[in-house]
Protein backbone atom coordinates (compact mmCIF):
# COMPACT_ATOMS: atom_id res chain seq x y z
CA UNK A 1 0.00 0.00 0.00
CA UNK A 2 1.37 3.40 -0.98
CA UNK A 3 1.98 5.87 1.84
CA UNK A 4 -0.06 8.44 -0.11
CA UNK A 5 -3.27 6.53 0.63
CA UNK A 6 -2.36 5.99 4.26
CA UNK A 7 -1.70 9.71 4.71
CA UNK A 8 -5.16 10.50 3.35
CA UNK A 9 -6.75 8.07 5.82
CA UNK A 10 -4.86 9.65 8.71
CA UNK A 11 -6.05 13.09 7.59
CA UNK A 12 -9.69 11.98 7.24
CA UNK A 13 -9.73 10.27 10.64
CA UNK A 14 -8.33 13.39 12.29
CA UNK A 15 -11.61 15.15 11.44
CA UNK A 16 -13.22 12.95 14.09
CA UNK A 17 -10.82 14.08 16.79
CA UNK A 18 -8.41 11.15 16.41
CA UNK A 19 -4.79 12.30 16.66
CA UNK A 20 -2.36 10.84 14.08
CA UNK A 21 -0.11 9.33 16.76
CA UNK A 22 -3.17 7.72 18.37
CA UNK A 23 -4.26 6.19 15.07
CA UNK A 24 -0.81 4.94 14.10
CA UNK A 25 -0.10 3.33 17.48
CA UNK A 26 0.36 -0.42 17.15
CA UNK A 27 0.17 -0.49 13.34
CA UNK A 28 3.91 -0.51 12.71
CA UNK A 29 3.56 2.63 10.55
CA UNK A 30 5.61 5.69 11.46
CA UNK A 31 4.44 9.24 10.87
CA UNK A 32 7.76 10.07 9.17
CA UNK A 33 7.13 7.35 6.56
CA UNK A 34 3.92 9.06 5.44
CA UNK A 35 5.93 12.04 4.22
CA UNK A 36 7.37 9.79 1.50
CA UNK A 37 4.24 9.50 -0.62
CA UNK A 38 5.67 6.81 -2.91
CA UNK A 39 6.84 4.59 -0.04
CA UNK A 40 5.37 1.09 0.08
CA UNK A 41 3.79 0.00 3.37
CA UNK A 42 2.82 -3.55 4.42
CA UNK A 43 -0.79 -4.51 3.74
CA UNK A 44 -1.18 -5.76 7.30
CA UNK A 45 -0.25 -2.32 8.60
CA UNK A 46 -2.84 -0.64 6.41
CA UNK A 47 -5.52 -3.15 7.46
CA UNK A 48 -4.70 -2.44 11.08
CA UNK A 49 -4.88 1.28 10.42
CA UNK A 50 -8.34 1.05 8.82
CA UNK A 51 -9.64 -1.09 11.67
CA UNK A 52 -8.33 1.37 14.23
CA UNK A 53 -9.77 4.27 12.25
CA UNK A 54 -13.22 2.65 12.25
CA UNK A 55 -13.03 1.91 15.95
CA UNK A 56 -11.58 5.22 17.13
CA UNK A 57 -13.69 7.48 14.90
CA UNK A 58 -16.87 5.54 15.74
CA UNK A 59 -17.98 6.31 12.19
CA UNK A 60 -19.08 3.16 10.33
CA UNK A 61 -19.44 5.25 7.15
CA UNK A 62 -15.79 6.27 7.24
CA UNK A 63 -15.29 4.75 3.79
CA UNK A 64 -17.41 7.53 2.28
CA UNK A 65 -15.30 10.22 3.92
CA UNK A 66 -12.13 8.48 2.78
CA UNK A 67 -13.36 7.94 -0.78
CA UNK A 68 -14.36 11.59 -1.12
CA UNK A 69 -10.84 12.64 -0.09
CA UNK A 70 -9.23 10.67 -2.95
CA UNK A 71 -9.24 12.99 -5.94
CA UNK A 72 -7.61 12.04 -9.24
CA UNK A 73 -4.44 13.82 -8.17
CA UNK A 74 -4.07 11.38 -5.27
CA UNK A 75 -3.42 8.54 -7.73
CA UNK A 76 -0.23 9.95 -9.19
CA UNK A 77 0.62 9.11 -12.80
CA UNK A 78 -2.44 6.86 -13.41
CA UNK A 79 -4.64 9.71 -12.18
CA UNK A 80 -2.90 12.15 -14.51
CA UNK A 81 -3.31 9.74 -17.43
CA UNK A 82 -7.04 9.49 -16.74
CA UNK A 83 -7.26 13.30 -16.61
CA UNK A 84 -5.55 13.63 -20.01
CA UNK A 85 -7.49 10.80 -21.72
CA UNK A 86 -9.70 11.62 -24.68
CA UNK A 87 -12.99 10.09 -23.49
CA UNK A 88 -14.53 8.64 -20.37
CA UNK A 89 -14.11 5.18 -21.92
CA UNK A 90 -10.36 5.79 -22.26
CA UNK A 91 -10.14 7.00 -18.66
CA UNK A 92 -11.98 3.93 -17.38
CA UNK A 93 -9.62 1.64 -19.25
CA UNK A 94 -6.70 3.45 -17.59
CA UNK A 95 -8.15 2.42 -14.22
CA UNK A 96 -8.70 -1.19 -15.31
CA UNK A 97 -5.20 -1.54 -16.67
CA UNK A 98 -3.12 0.38 -14.17
CA UNK A 99 -4.91 0.01 -10.80
CA UNK A 100 -2.38 -2.72 -9.75
CA UNK A 101 0.31 -0.03 -9.74
CA UNK A 102 -1.49 1.80 -6.96
CA UNK A 103 -3.55 -0.74 -4.97
CA UNK A 104 -2.46 -4.37 -4.66
CA UNK A 105 -5.63 -5.60 -2.92
CA UNK A 106 -8.02 -4.52 -5.65
CA UNK A 107 -8.65 -5.57 -9.23
CA UNK A 108 -11.01 -4.20 -11.86
CA UNK A 109 -12.65 -6.00 -14.76
CA UNK A 110 -14.69 -4.33 -17.50
CA UNK A 111 -17.68 -6.20 -18.93
CA UNK A 112 -19.50 -4.79 -21.95
CA UNK A 113 -23.03 -5.76 -22.96
CA UNK A 114 -25.60 -4.29 -25.35
CA UNK A 115 -26.60 -1.42 -23.06
CA UNK A 116 -23.83 -0.66 -20.60
CA UNK A 117 -20.30 -1.07 -19.39
CA UNK A 118 -20.00 -2.80 -16.02
CA UNK A 119 -16.88 -2.29 -13.92
CA UNK A 120 -16.64 -5.21 -11.49
CA UNK A 121 -14.48 -4.69 -8.42
CA UNK A 122 -12.76 -7.48 -6.52
CA UNK A 123 -11.31 -6.75 -3.08
CA UNK A 124 -8.79 -9.07 -1.46
CA UNK A 125 -9.25 -7.66 2.04
CA UNK A 126 -10.44 -9.11 5.36
CA UNK A 127 -14.21 -9.51 5.62
CA UNK A 128 -14.33 -6.80 8.29
CA UNK A 129 -13.12 -4.29 5.72
CA UNK A 130 -15.37 -5.23 2.79
CA UNK A 131 -17.92 -2.48 3.48
CA UNK A 132 -15.23 0.17 3.94
CA UNK A 133 -13.37 -0.93 0.80
CA UNK A 134 -16.46 -1.08 -1.42
CA UNK A 135 -17.94 2.21 -0.22
CA UNK A 136 -14.68 4.13 -0.43
CA UNK A 137 -13.86 2.86 -3.91
CA UNK A 138 -17.30 3.39 -5.45
CA UNK A 139 -17.78 6.89 -4.05
CA UNK A 140 -14.26 7.84 -5.11
CA UNK A 141 -14.76 6.45 -8.61
CA UNK A 142 -18.12 8.19 -8.97
CA UNK A 143 -16.73 11.56 -7.94
CA UNK A 144 -13.68 11.20 -10.19
CA UNK A 145 -15.93 10.33 -13.15
CA UNK A 146 -17.95 13.45 -12.48
CA UNK A 147 -14.81 15.60 -12.49
CA UNK A 148 -13.60 14.06 -15.76
CA UNK A 149 -16.72 14.86 -17.80
CA UNK A 150 -17.90 17.91 -15.87
CA UNK A 151 -21.28 16.62 -14.71
CA UNK A 152 -22.97 13.85 -12.73
CA UNK A 153 -22.68 10.34 -14.12
CA UNK A 154 -25.79 8.46 -15.17
CA UNK A 155 -24.95 5.14 -13.56
CA UNK A 156 -25.89 2.34 -11.15
CA UNK A 157 -23.82 0.65 -8.44
CA UNK A 158 -24.06 -2.59 -6.50
CA UNK A 159 -22.70 -4.06 -3.28
CA UNK A 160 -22.24 -7.73 -2.27
CA UNK A 161 -23.70 -7.23 1.23
CA UNK A 162 -26.91 -6.10 2.91
CA UNK A 163 -27.54 -2.36 3.19
CA UNK A 164 -25.63 -1.03 6.24
CA UNK A 165 -27.51 1.10 8.77
CA UNK A 166 -25.32 4.11 8.00
CA UNK A 167 -25.81 4.02 4.22
CA UNK A 168 -28.83 6.34 4.01
CA UNK A 169 -26.72 9.22 5.36
CA UNK A 170 -24.42 8.96 2.34
CA UNK A 171 -26.70 7.64 -0.43
CA UNK A 172 -26.74 11.05 -2.15
CA UNK A 173 -23.05 10.62 -2.98
CA UNK A 174 -23.66 7.58 -5.18
CA UNK A 175 -25.86 6.53 -8.11
CA UNK A 176 -28.86 4.29 -7.27
CA UNK A 177 -27.52 1.29 -5.35
CA UNK A 178 -28.44 -2.38 -5.21
CA UNK A 179 -27.44 -4.59 -2.28
CA UNK A 180 -26.90 -8.33 -2.06
CA UNK A 181 -25.37 -8.44 -5.55
CA UNK A 182 -22.65 -10.94 -6.53
CA UNK A 183 -19.96 -8.24 -6.63
CA UNK A 184 -19.26 -4.57 -6.10
CA UNK A 185 -19.75 -2.84 -9.42
CA UNK A 186 -20.40 0.41 -11.24
CA UNK A 187 -22.55 0.30 -14.39
CA UNK A 188 -22.57 3.08 -16.98
CA UNK A 189 -24.76 3.34 -20.12
CA UNK A 190 -22.85 3.07 -23.40
CA UNK A 191 -23.88 6.60 -24.35
CA UNK A 192 -21.79 7.95 -21.46
CA UNK A 193 -18.56 6.33 -22.61
CA UNK A 194 -17.85 8.67 -25.52
CA UNK A 195 -18.18 11.82 -23.42
CA UNK A 196 -15.07 13.96 -23.80
CA UNK A 197 -12.77 14.40 -20.81
CA UNK A 198 -12.63 18.12 -20.05
CA UNK A 199 -8.86 18.08 -19.37
CA UNK A 200 -7.88 15.90 -22.35
CA UNK A 201 -4.29 16.23 -23.63
CA UNK A 202 -3.22 13.54 -26.11
CA UNK A 203 0.48 14.48 -26.09
CA UNK A 204 0.80 14.18 -22.33
CA UNK A 205 -1.37 11.04 -22.30
CA UNK A 206 0.91 9.20 -24.76
CA UNK A 207 4.01 10.01 -22.74
CA UNK A 208 2.49 8.89 -19.43
CA UNK A 209 1.12 5.70 -20.94
CA UNK A 210 4.60 4.68 -22.09
CA UNK A 211 6.01 5.29 -18.61
CA UNK A 212 3.21 3.36 -16.90
CA UNK A 213 3.48 0.44 -19.31
CA UNK A 214 7.13 0.00 -18.37
CA UNK A 215 6.27 0.23 -14.69
CA UNK A 216 3.50 -2.36 -15.11
CA UNK A 217 5.90 -4.80 -16.77
CA UNK A 218 8.23 -4.50 -13.77
CA UNK A 219 5.31 -5.05 -11.39
CA UNK A 220 4.24 -8.21 -13.20
CA UNK A 221 7.74 -9.64 -12.82
CA UNK A 222 7.74 -8.79 -9.11
CA UNK A 223 4.30 -10.29 -8.53
CA UNK A 224 5.35 -13.54 -10.18
CA UNK A 225 8.32 -13.90 -7.83
CA UNK A 226 6.29 -13.10 -4.70
CA UNK A 227 3.59 -15.58 -5.74
CA UNK A 228 6.25 -18.26 -5.96
CA UNK A 229 7.53 -17.41 -2.48
CA UNK A 230 4.01 -17.23 -0.96
CA UNK A 231 3.18 -20.65 -2.41
CA UNK A 232 5.73 -22.12 0.02
CA UNK A 233 4.09 -20.52 3.06
CA UNK A 234 0.97 -22.06 4.62
CA UNK A 235 -0.63 -21.48 8.04
CA UNK A 236 0.15 -25.08 9.05
CA UNK A 237 3.60 -25.09 7.45
CA UNK A 238 5.73 -22.00 7.99
CA UNK A 239 9.33 -22.85 7.17
CA UNK A 240 12.27 -20.99 8.65
CA UNK A 241 14.12 -18.55 6.40
CA UNK A 242 16.78 -21.19 5.78
CA UNK A 243 14.18 -23.86 4.93
CA UNK A 244 12.35 -21.46 2.62
CA UNK A 245 15.56 -20.64 0.77
CA UNK A 246 16.27 -24.36 0.37
CA UNK A 247 12.78 -24.99 -1.04
CA UNK A 248 13.34 -22.20 -3.56
CA UNK A 249 16.79 -23.54 -4.43
CA UNK A 250 18.60 -20.36 -3.43
CA UNK A 251 20.69 -18.99 -0.58
CA UNK A 252 19.25 -17.10 2.38
CA UNK A 253 21.29 -14.05 1.40
CA UNK A 254 19.88 -14.02 -2.14
CA UNK A 255 16.33 -14.63 -0.88
CA UNK A 256 16.55 -11.71 1.55
CA UNK A 257 18.02 -9.46 -1.15
CA UNK A 258 15.28 -10.32 -3.67
CA UNK A 259 12.48 -9.88 -1.13
CA UNK A 260 13.90 -6.49 -0.16
CA UNK A 261 14.03 -5.51 -3.84
CA UNK A 262 10.34 -6.45 -4.05
CA UNK A 263 9.49 -4.23 -1.10
CA UNK A 264 9.01 -6.92 1.54
CA UNK A 265 10.82 -9.41 3.78
CA UNK A 266 10.51 -12.96 5.10
CA UNK A 267 9.15 -11.66 8.40
CA UNK A 268 6.58 -9.42 6.68
CA UNK A 269 5.27 -12.32 4.58
CA UNK A 270 4.96 -14.58 7.63
CA UNK A 271 3.21 -11.82 9.59
CA UNK A 272 0.81 -11.29 6.70
CA UNK A 273 -0.04 -15.00 6.65
CA UNK A 274 -0.51 -15.24 10.43
CA UNK A 275 -2.61 -12.09 10.58
CA UNK A 276 -5.05 -13.38 7.96
CA UNK A 277 -5.26 -16.79 9.66
CA UNK A 278 -5.83 -15.19 13.06
CA UNK A 279 -8.82 -13.22 11.78
CA UNK A 280 -10.30 -16.36 10.22
CA UNK A 281 -9.97 -18.40 13.42
CA UNK A 282 -11.38 -15.60 15.57
CA UNK A 283 -14.38 -15.20 13.27
CA UNK A 284 -15.15 -18.91 13.57
CA UNK A 285 -15.45 -18.42 17.32
CA UNK A 286 -14.85 -22.12 18.09
CA UNK A 287 -11.23 -21.96 19.22
CA UNK A 288 -9.62 -20.91 22.48
CA UNK A 289 -6.87 -18.31 22.43
CA UNK A 290 -4.37 -21.03 23.31
CA UNK A 291 -5.51 -23.13 20.35
CA UNK A 292 -5.27 -20.15 17.99
CA UNK A 293 -1.80 -19.31 19.27
CA UNK A 294 -0.71 -22.89 18.60
CA UNK A 295 -2.26 -22.92 15.12
CA UNK A 296 -0.26 -19.82 14.24
CA UNK A 297 3.00 -21.30 15.49
CA UNK A 298 3.30 -19.28 18.72
CA UNK A 299 4.56 -20.95 21.87
CA UNK A 300 1.83 -19.48 24.10
CA UNK A 301 -1.20 -17.18 24.06
CA UNK A 302 0.75 -14.26 25.52
CA UNK A 303 3.01 -14.21 22.47
CA UNK A 304 -0.06 -14.31 20.21
CA UNK A 305 -1.65 -11.43 22.15
CA UNK A 306 1.47 -9.32 21.68
CA UNK A 307 1.52 -10.06 17.95
CA UNK A 308 -2.17 -9.24 17.61
CA UNK A 309 -1.75 -5.94 19.40
CA UNK A 310 1.16 -5.14 17.09
CA UNK A 311 -1.02 -5.86 14.05
CA UNK A 312 -4.25 -4.16 15.09
CA UNK A 313 -3.50 -2.04 18.15
CA UNK A 314 -5.95 -3.95 20.36
CA UNK A 315 -6.40 -7.35 21.98
CA UNK A 316 -8.08 -10.27 20.17
CA UNK A 317 -11.68 -11.14 20.87
CA UNK A 318 -12.84 -14.58 19.90
CA UNK A 319 -15.62 -14.55 17.32
CA UNK A 320 -15.36 -10.84 16.53
CA UNK A 321 -12.91 -8.23 15.41
CA UNK A 322 -13.30 -4.47 15.57
CA UNK A 323 -17.05 -4.33 15.56
CA UNK A 324 -17.99 -0.67 15.68
CA UNK A 325 -20.72 -0.01 18.19
CA UNK A 326 -23.08 2.90 17.61
CA UNK A 327 -22.82 5.65 15.04
CA UNK A 328 -21.31 9.06 15.18
CA UNK A 329 -23.20 11.53 13.01
CA UNK A 330 -20.88 14.04 11.38
CA UNK A 331 -21.95 16.83 9.07
CA UNK A 332 -23.26 15.73 5.71
CA UNK A 333 -20.81 15.27 2.88
CA UNK A 334 -21.47 17.05 -0.38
Amino acid sequence: MLAEYVAHLVDVTSRFGVRPEQLLRGTGIRASTLEKTDALLPRAGFYALVMRALELSREPGLGFHYGMSLKLSAHGQPGLLAMTSGTLRDALMVAVRFVPLRVVDLSLAARLDERELVLEIAHNVPRELQVFASESFLVSFTQMGRSLVGHTLSARCSFPFAEPAHFKRFAHLLPPAKFGAPTSSLSLPLAMLDRAVVTSDSVVARRIERELSRELATLDERATYLSRVRSQLRPDDIPSLEELAERLDTSTRTLKRKLAAHGTSYRALVEELRRARALTLLREGTHTMTQIAGALGYTDRATFHRAYRRWFGTTPRSGSSFTVQGERRPGALT
